[in-house]
């Protein structure tokens, strides 16, 4: 297997983790890589380290830039990849010697445009811990392609970019939506009506570093800015989603309308006392407006149609309310009480075919 992967690692502020990652991939046992370190204008010494592995292995290639965040840094690597195929790893994980050997056997041996695997989590006391999907892989390569996009678009299935191998072709189509947060979660969704075919497997490869550290992936302090970022990149992420499913799978848009809908009045009550939030403060308005005039908001729950109204009739309560959510996130964060990096979700899956 001769097919060159270009593997696209973002850089930033991961000094005492880089060398482990950079690794994990220079010892792939599939040898045919170009490896993409986007220095993201780290502020540690990882872009000399970078420039380090470059001259010690020809397939390391370095791109130095101004600090762009993660998909600033991926779009960076897509536009100099030259790969068949393309992986994405992020600094401070690392990757089992044969997954893309695996990954790429597969991909060939199906002709499938995206191979999704399982992975670790690496806590801080040293263990191993498989977080597996919630079906089978036996089971979701029988469905067909159009059931693997509904169920995508339902946020089933893991959106992370880290646990597949793409055709480049179709990550290039894509890119990363810029500025926010929970990236993965568009580009999962846009680059499923990008490919033909996808395969599973239920082998674990990749090592997702769950120990606490600062880097691009730890996404966000509980400071009011990020948790208003936050708060408005599961909207993005929802309104993408529901203006595909309105065009392929109109009988699920009322589900991701309604997701939408609460996602960008949440956002709304973040922003408050917020300053240079106005562009997304717009974009949030303008989406509920629409909304309400379509539907009257009759997808969302009585609790987000009463904090819309609070929002147009009493932005003291909003504030105080916001106050109150952000203390808590704040609390959360220091108990460590964390989501999942993937969170676990149930759903029936359409019947198998025989």
């Amino acid at each position: 297997m001769q097919e060159l992967i270009s593997i696209i690692i973002p850089v930033y502020n991961v000094e005492q983790y880089i060398h482990k990652c950079v690794d994990s991939v220079i010892n792939q046992s599939h040898k045919d890589l170009e490896i993409i370190l986007v220095d993201d204008g780290s502020p540690d010494g990882c872009g000399r380290i970078c420039d380090d592995y470059a001259l010690k292995d020809a397939r390391v290639k370095v791109i130095h830039q101004a600090n762009r965040g993660l998909s600033g840094a991926r779009n960076a690597g897509l536009a100099v990849a030259r790969g068949k195929y393309v992986a994405f790893v992020d600094s401070d994980d690392y990757i089992l010697k044969d997954m893309y050997a695996d990954l790429l056997r597969l991909a060939l041996k199906h002709g499938a445009d995206m191979v999704v695997s399982d992975f670790y989590e690496i806590t801080e006391a040293g263990g191993k811990k498989a977080r597996l999907n919630n079906y089978s892989a036996k089971r979701l390569n029988k469905l067909s392609i159009e059931d693997v996009r509904r169920l995508t678009l339902l946020d089933k299935l893991p959106p992370s970019v880290c646990v597949k191998l793409y055709k480049a072709y179709a990550a290039k189509d894509v890119g990363f939506y810029p500025g926010v947060y929970f990236e993965d979660l568009i580009f999962s969704a846009r680059i499923i009506f990008k490919i033909n075919k996808v395969v599973f497997t239920d082998k674990a490869y990749y090592c997702c570093n769950r120990t606490e550290r600062e880097s691009i992936t730890s996404l966000f302090m509980a400071d009011e800015n990020k948790f208003a970022r936050r708060k408005y990149s599961w909207f993005v992420a929802w309104r993408e989603r529901e203006a595909l499913a309105r065009a392929h799978f109109p009988q699920n848009s009322p589900l991701m309308r309604a997701q939408a809908v609460s996602c960008s009045i949440r956002a709304l009550l973040a922003f408050q006392g917020l300053d240079g939030w106005e562009e997304e403060k717009g974009f949030c308005l303008e989406y509920l407006y629409a909304k309400e005039q379509e539907t009257g908001l009759a997808d969302a729950d009585l609790k987000h149609r009463m904090l819309w109204w609070c929002y147009k009739n009493c932005r003291t309560f909003c504030r105080v309310y916001t106050k109150l959510s952000v203390g808590l996130h704040k609390l959360k964060n220091k108990l460590k009480i964390c989501p999942p990096q993937f969170p676990g979700r149930s759903a029936a899956l359409p019947a198998e075919r025989k």
